[in-house]
């Protein structure tokens, strides 16, 4: 099993895989789901170290490697640091010219070198429908020696003649004994990290050295005073990009899980500011929770859409404005969801 060691917890999904390899039943077509930063990714390039070479070289550099992504290029991974690029960004598509590449590339018969040969599409999601469609053309007539493993955080973007055709190798949170094992280098406290994260170490690394963490404070005391002009001033910030506003939208998900868990007096996983939670929550019935629980999934999936995101931000926090601008915004923005 020293082929899946890199890969921190997860021993059921190695003891699976290892019997995929070794009874000789690989699918063409595979999709890792789960969790963002769980290691799903690192978990699918060692698996195909397994199924090219046996595990007895790195592949990164092999003709029978090919690597899909949000960003093109291959020269800034480290593999120390993991399969992801220094310089990877989450938010970007993957458009029809790479999957048009990728086709041109399998049209060719054998291997060059490998016992298989393996693509490795990151982030499934952001392939953009068009391209998801160009890809389905692939499964219906998949190539020869070749075996396809998507990895994907938010299945509900994957079309479902697409998703249908794949076996799903599904990911959880880490246990929090695995998590503890990544030697994280800030100074949040382990626990909180955990809690913050649910169990992913991606977005735990995102917290540690984003703008997340420092503004989470920020975005509740603006909550609780009903400071709505600086909400405002505050969007601008947080929709500046992409990638933020998705970082955003994971912080406010965790706060509103917490809310919703503590008008039953559950634990909150944002235990170091609970006080100021339980503030907030005395503004925020179960109803006006739930609806925002809502209008967050909505969200990510429309900022990926690339809808202009201040309004998706002003959408999502409506039902907590004052009845006379939430009703202009609900009236004015529900085109995003109808």
């Amino acid at each position: 099993m020293d082929s899946f060691s890199s890969v921190i917890g997860h021993e059921h999904i190695k003891n699976l895989l290892w019997k995929i390899y070794k009874d000789n039943t690989i699918p063409p077509f595979m999709i890792f789901e789960g969790p963002m930063g769980v290691g799903k990714a690192q978990m699918a390039y060692e698996f195909a170290k397994l199924l090219m070479f046996d595990n007895k070289k790195e592949v990164l550099s092999s003709p029978d490697f090919y690597l899909i992504q949000p960003l093109e290029q291959k020269a800034d991974i480290d593999l120390s640091q993991g399969i992801r690029p220094i310089n990877f960004d989450h938010s970007k598509d993957i458009r029809i010219d790479a999957v048009r590449e990728l086709k041109r590339e399998l049209s060719k018969k054998g291997t060059y070198e490998a016992r298989l040969r393996v693509v490795l599409i990151l982030n499934g999601e952001n392939l953009n429908q068009e391209a998801q469609n160009s890809f389905l053309k692939t499964l219906e007539e998949p190539p020869p020696k070749t075996v396809i493993i998507m990895v994907v955080s938010h299945k509900e973007m994957i079309l479902p003649t697409v998703y249908s055709r794949g076996k799903k190798i599904s990911f959880g949170a880490l246990k929090f004994e695995d998590f503890k094992k990544y030697p994280f280098e800030g100074s949040v406290p382990i626990t909180v990290l955990y809690n913050l994260s649910q169990g992913s170490i991606g977005r735990a690394k995102k917290i540690e050295n984003s703008f997340v963490f420092a503004f989470r404070a920020k975005f509740i005391d603006i909550l609780i005073k009903k400071d709505f002009p600086a909400l405002y001033d505050f969007f601008e910030e947080v929709s500046v990009d992409k990638a933020r506003t998705l970082d955003f939208l994971d912080m406010f998900s965790t706060i509103l899980r917490d809310i919703y868990v503590m008008h039953y007096n559950d634990p909150c996983i944002n235990s170091d500011i609970e006080g100021k939670l339980k503030t907030l929550m005395s503004h925020m019935p179960l109803d006006i929770v739930e609806d925002m629980i809502e209008r967050t999934k909505k969200s990510y999936s429309m900022v990926l859409a690339n809808v202009q995101r201040k309004y998706i931000l002003l959408y999502l926090i409506a039902p907590l404005l004052p009845p006379n601008i939430r009703d202009k915004y609900d009236d004015s923005l529900r085109f995003l969801w109808e």
